[in-house]
């Protein structure tokens, strides 16, 4: 039987295993949360008041 070179060094003790790899887990199984129509649009700002420049100062519309 023929032995590649990293399986004599790992025999031998002079060479570091190769590691496991992990399976990853995907961010929706580990975290799922609901969120309401009302917290998506606060999130993305569309019931911001909205302001508007009046002779030099910022004023709410």
């Amino acid at each position: 039987m023929t032995r590649t070179l990293q399986e004599q060094l790992i025999k031998n003790g002079l060479a570091i295993k190769p590691m496991k790899k992990r399976k990853k887990k995907s961010k929706s199984q580990n975290f799922k949360e609901k969120l309401s129509k009302r917290e998506i649009e606060a999130l993305m700002g569309i019931n911001r008041d909205i302001y508007k420049r009046v002779k030099g100062s910022f004023r709410k519309k």
